[in-house]
């Protein structure tokens, strides 16, 4: 095989400039740049590194406001949608008040029957204190009449006594009780018409208030009746409602058609309670009035007795001296009768004192009555309540997320219907290095990066540094006591204020970010 005799020549002197040109410096210049360019980069991230912390071991955090029931019962209406804007106050769904507004009813029923039983304490205790002074006026008047029934028994017999000296003084005295007994007589019929007058007008308003409890039955049924027909009125909306023939409309006036119905029935059961109170009292009345006339009659006819005691004495007194004598053995006897009358007037004081003492158990009747007012009127305002409970509305301003309920959900007490989260609640929780932390202080500004929200900086401060670190709340915190110890430098939860801007909005709890802490 031949060979090229070019190739097995060698090179010659002339030749080799042209074939090897002169390297030029290109490569050493670029290397020195990118070497000068690292050194910059090196020394400007070295002296960033002097006065700034960086990690990315923060997140967005923020206050979740769970909303949860304070009564039980089924969800009716729900106003709001996942991840809707809600201001404090706003509502945000209804439970079912039926059964709430039923309790409200009956705690309004105990309270006004409360207040009933406390004005008919009121009434009987004001009753009770004017019998217990009548009783003790009477039993006042009957011991000064049964004491001066003494003194004219004495000063009878020591007439009777005087008249075997003298038999016109005595006729004289004799005229002169006949007058009084005649007048005490008079006295005592008008006494009796004044009682039977009384009576009578006792009966009539005890008519009138019989008539009343009729009236106010009258009305009790025909509100019954009412409800009655509002009650399968709304039965029937409701069906119809729920076979899609009925607007809500229509059944919500049915219902508060129903609720206004009811709340006359109890209304009109309250008339009828007050009118049988009414009817009550005016019994108690015309037995008071009947004790009265008889009182009165039983005076009348002692003032009979004395008239007819006072004309045989007159008689007597034109007698003879044994006629006398027997007279003072009469006066005698009538002072024995006026002691015996006073010895009664001290058993009708003791009487009078029992109905004191009687009054002032109706007085602690009254407190007992009273403070069970305050215990209805307590009962009531639960109920109401409770009542204002079934309405659901929004604890702050802020967005609304998880919503676990929906119209026909039962719901108890406390548990988690939906949650808001607050949107001036966001902040930055960012874990720093121990070792990170030396000179950084509350104040410090921030620069903050959200992963989702690219291309932009937030800004903030540094509000405050955890007291722990985050491993000492963990489920089995480390302990350094054991023989195998190693050292893991630690992380420091810190807390960063946000700085409000036009994406603020964009912010979402749990969101991962970058921070930079700008240290003093």
């Amino acid at each position: 095989m031949s060979e090229n005799p070019t190739n097995s020549q060698p090179p010659t002197e002339e030749a080799t400039p042209e074939i090897q040109p002169k390297k030029k410096p290109y490569g050493r210049i670029i290397g020195a740049l990118v070497l000068v360019a690292l050194i910059i980069f090196g020394a400007k991230n070295y002296i960033h590194s002097l006065n700034h912390q960086s990690t990315d071991n923060a997140q967005v955090t923020g206050d979740v406001v769970l909303v949860s029931p304070l009564v039980p019962g089924t969800v009716t209406e729900i106003l709001v949608n996942d991840n809707e804007v809600v201001k404090k106050g706003q509502v945000l769904a209804h439970i079912d008040e039926e059964k709430l507004r039923a309790a409200y009813n009956q705690a309004e029923a105990n309270f006004q029957a409360a207040v009933a039983d406390a004005k008919s304490a009121g009434v009987s205790i004001e009753f009770a204190q004017a019998t217990a002074r009548a009783a003790q006026l009477s039993a006042a008047g009957t011991m000064s009449q049964a004491q001066a029934e003494i003194n004219t028994a004495r000063s009878n017999t020591e007439a009777s006594i005087a008249a075997q000296k003298g038999q016109s003084a005595q006729e004289d005295m004799a005229k002169s009780g006949l007058e009084l007994a005649i007048l005490g007589k008079d006295l005592a019929e008008k006494a009796v018409q004044t009682a039977q007058s009384q009576l009578e007008s006792k009966k009539t308003i005890l008519a009138s208030a019989q008539a009343g409890v009729d009236g106010a039955e009258a009305d009790y049924s025909s509100a019954k009746s009412a409800h009655d027909l509002t009650k399968q009125n709304l039965d029937r909306m409701q069906m119809l409602f729920e076979q899609g023939a009925e607007s809500k409309s229509t059944l919500e006036s049915a219902q508060t058609a129903e609720a206004t119905a009811q709340q006359s029935v109890v209304a009109a059961r309250s008339r009828v309670q007050a009118a049988q109170a009414r009817v009550q009292q005016a019994q108690v009345d015309i037995r008071l009035a009947g004790v009265d006339l008889e009182k009165s009659k039983l005076s009348l006819k002692e003032a009979d007795a004395k008239v007819s005691s006072a004309e045989a004495a007159l008689q007597n007194s034109h007698q003879s001296t044994n006629v006398s004598k027997i007279q003072i053995g009469t006066s005698k006897a009538m002072q024995g009768a006026a002691a015996a009358q006073a010895l009664k007037s001290r058993g009708d004081q003791a009487s009078s004192d029992a109905q004191v003492i009687n009054v002032e158990k109706l007085k602690s009747s009254e407190k007992q009555a009273l403070a069970k007012i305050e215990q209805a009127k307590a009962a009531l305002e639960a109920a109401q309540i409770d009542l204002n409970h079934a309405t659901i509305i929004a604890p702050c301003d802020g967005r609304l997320t998880k919503r676990t309920v929906e119209v026909g959900s039962f719901v108890q007490v406390g548990s988690a219907m939906m949650y808001v989260v607050p949107q001036e609640s966001l902040s930055i929780t960012a874990n720093f290095k121990e070792t990170q932390i030396s000179d950084m202080n509350e104040g410090d500004k921030v620069e903050i990066e959200v992963d989702s929200i690219k291309g932009h900086k937030f800004h903030g401060t540094v509000e405050s540094l955890s007291a722990a670190t985050g491993a000492t709340f963990a489920l089995l915190p480390p302990d350094n006591s054991t023989g195998n110890f190693v050292k893991v430098v630690q992380r420091i939860p810190v807390k960063i204020r946000i700085e409000t801007d036009s994406s603020s909005s964009r912010l979402r709890v749990g969101l991962s970010a970058d921070v930079t802490v700008e240290t003093k």
